[in-house]
């Protein structure tokens, strides 16, 4: 009843393929109708997962970059300049026709003028203020709580502004942030006609 080492391989081998193919074909597959993304039921943790292809990879490494360990010892990172493309073109050289066009980023805003909605809008642009030197924050601060509380800033200041002109002298004209939208209405009505 003694069998030889390579009868004993060679049915394991068989056993172990056997295996292999009734695992493969309990495994379920679903595809979502929305986005075409193909999951696998895990009978261990009972719950779908994605089926990670190396198309899929692919297209994540694009995105969102790869941290790999270049020749210097760096790791590499979108930061840097690491070309992404030729480290991942090893895993699947034969989709790189099927690889979307990169995506390109935006470009920082530049400060253009906007329009707040009137009713979220908690400012206040005064004009025909006294000019002269004796006119100070605090004497608009005292000015603008007559129609309610001007808004606080993190160092404790009223969110007020006074503009002035190239020389500092003042142009007349400033801003007021309130705390309630409510306030806004108050003092149009109120300091319209004063």
């Amino acid at each position: 009843m003694s069998m030889d080492d390579n009868e004993t391989n060679d049915l394991f081998e068989v056993q172990f393929q056997e295996d292999q193919s009734d695992a493969d074909a309990t495994k379920a597959t679903f595809i979502d109708p929305d986005d075409g993304t193909e999951y696998e039921w895990d009978v261990e943790k009972r719950a779908w997962f994605p089926k990670l292809t190396d198309e899929m990879l692919i297209n994540y490494q694009l995105r969102y970059g790869v941290n790999e360990e270049d020749e210097s010892g760096e790791t590499c990172s979108n930061d840097k300049n690491c070309d992404i493309k030729d480290k991942v073109s090893t895993v699947g050289s034969d989709q790189t026709d099927s690889t979307p066009p990169p995506i390109k980023k935006k470009k920082p805003n530049q400060a253009e003028w906007f329009d707040v909605d009137k009713e979220k809008n908690n400012h206040v642009y005064v004009s025909g203020l006294p000019t002269d030197k004796d006119f100070t924050e605090y004497d608009f601060h005292t000015f603008m709580t007559k129609c309610g509380i001007v808004l606080v800033d993190e160092t404790g200041k009223p969110k007020l502004k006074l503009y002035r002109d190239s020389t500092g002298s003042l142009k007349g004209d400033g801003r007021c942030t309130y705390l309630k939208v409510e306030s806004v209405n108050l003092a149009e009505t109120i300091l319209h006609g004063s």
